[in-house]
C-alpha cells in the first residue's frame, strides 16, 4: 500500500517535483513504512537522532492510521530526514493516550531522503486500516502543509480521522481470528 503526498492540505495539486511518499508494508512482527520525499533543507532538531518532542514543527512527513471501525482511536507517526521519529496513540480527536517508540533510520541524498520505520503489531488498532499521510517543511509564513487526500477547515487540521481513507492492510489479529474462525469469512460448506 502506498500513500503519495500530492496535494496541499485543502486539495490542490503539487508539482510532480514537491510529491512525497510513504509505502505500508506487512511484517511477521510489525508495520514497516518507508518515506521517499524531497529534501527542503530545513534545520534540523538539535538532538541525536531518535524520539523528539515536537518533531512536527520541523520538516517531517506523518502517517495517521486508524481501525476504519473506530477511526477515533489513531496512531500518529511523524519521520524526519535526520533519523527523528515522533510518534503516539489518541483515544479520541487530539486526546494523546501515550507515546510509541519506533525502530527508525533515514538517509540524506542532495535534494531527497529516505526513511524506514517499524512499528510494532501491538502499538496498532485492531481491524482494517483507514489512514492519511502528510508532509510539512519551511518556517513561518512559508511553511507548507502537504496531503495525500484534503481535509477540510480554515486552517491545515490533521486529525480529522473523517479524512482516512480505506486500505488494503488490516492488523494480522484481525486476521487470525478470521482462521480460527472461518464462519466470518466463509460459508461452511455441506458435505
Amino acid at each position: 500500500m502506498q500513500l503519495i503526498i500530492d496535494k496541499i492540505w485543502h486539495g490542490a495539486a503539487l508539482p510532480l517535483a514537491d510529491c512525497a511518499q510513504i509505502r505500508l508494508e506487512k511484517l511477521k512482527d510489525g508495520l514497516l513504512l518507508i518515506v521517499n520525499a524531497p529534501f527542503h533543507h530545513d534545520i534540523l532538531p538539535d538532538a541525536d537522532p531518535g524520539f523528539v518532542d515536537k518533531l512536527w514543527e520541523y520538516e517531517v512527513v506523518e502517517l495517521f492510521i486508524a481501525a476504519e471501525d473506530n477511526p477515533a482511536h489513531y496512531v500518529e507517526i511523524e519521520l524526519g530526514p535526520g533519523g527523528h521519529y515522533w510518534a503516539a496513540h489518541f483515544q479520541g480527536i487530539r486526546r494523546e493516550a501515550g507515546k510509541l517508540s519506533l525502530e527508525y533510520e533515514s538517509w540524506l541524498k542532495d535534494e531527497s531522503w529516505q526513511g524506514k520505520a517499524k512499528i510494532a503489531w501491538t502499538d496498532l488498532p485492531k481491524g482494517r486500516f483507514v489512514a492519511n499521510a502528510f508532509s510539512m517543511h519551511g518556517q513561518g509564513e512559508d511553511r507548507a502543509h502537504l496531503a495525500a487526500y484534503p481535509v477540510s477547515g480554515n486552517r491545515p487540521d490533521f486529525h480529522q480521522p473523517k479524512s482516512f481513507v480505506a486500505t488494503n492492510l488490516s492488523h494480522p489479529h484481525q486476521e487470525d481470528r478470521a482462521i480460527l474462525n472461518p464462519s466470518l469469512n466463509a460459508v461452511k460448506k455441506e458435505t
